[in-house]
C-alpha cells in the first residue's frame, strides 16, 4: 500500500493537535483551568475530591486494561465500560487517556469512539479548509 506525503502530513498534523490537546488538557487537571464541569462556585475541598475521583477512575481503567491483557474475559470488559461510563457521566472525554488505560478500538464503548471519531472529523474539516 502507498500513502502519499498529503496523507502522512495531516496525519503528522493530526497527532501533534492530540498531543497539544493532551498537554493542555494535563495543565487543567493540575487546576490551571477547569477540564470538567466542578462549577465555578466549588470548594478547593470539591475540588480535591472531584479530581481525587477522577485520578482513582483513571486507575481502575489502567488496572482493568492490564488485567484484561492477561486474561482477555467479557466480565473485565464489562467492568471497564462501567468505569468509563462513570468517567463519562463526569464530563471526562479521555483527553488524557494514554495507550496502556485503553482497550482495543472494538472493545471501547461506541459513545467514546464515536466522539473521538466525530473529534477527528471536526478537526480536519477545521483545518483543511
Amino acid at each position: 500500500m502507498q500513502t502519499n506525503l498529503s496523507e502522512i502530513i495531516q496525519e503528522l498534523k493530526w497527532l501533534e493537535y492530540t498531543v497539544q490537546e493532551t498537554e493542555a488538557a494535563l495543565w487543567r487537571v493540575q487546576g490551571i483551568e477547569g477540564e470538567l464541569p466542578i462549577g465555578e462556585t466549588a470548594t478547593s475541598d470539591e475540588v480535591v475530591n472531584f479530581y481525587s475521583t477522577i485520578d482513582n477512575l483513571e486507575r481502575k481503567l489502567s488496572y482493568l486494561a492490564m488485567n484484561w491483557r492477561g486474561e482477555k474475559t467479557h466480565s473485565i470488559v464489562k467492568q471497564y465500560h462501567e468505569v468509563v461510563q462513570n468517567l463519562w457521566n463526569l464530563g471526562w472525554r479521555g483527553t488524557t487517556l494514554l495507550a496502556d488505560m485503553e482497550l482495543p478500538d472494538e472493545l471501547m464503548p461506541q459513545y467514546f469512539i464515536s466522539y473521538w471519531i466525530k473529534r477527528r472529523q471536526d478537526y480536519n474539516e477545521k483545518h483543511n479548509q
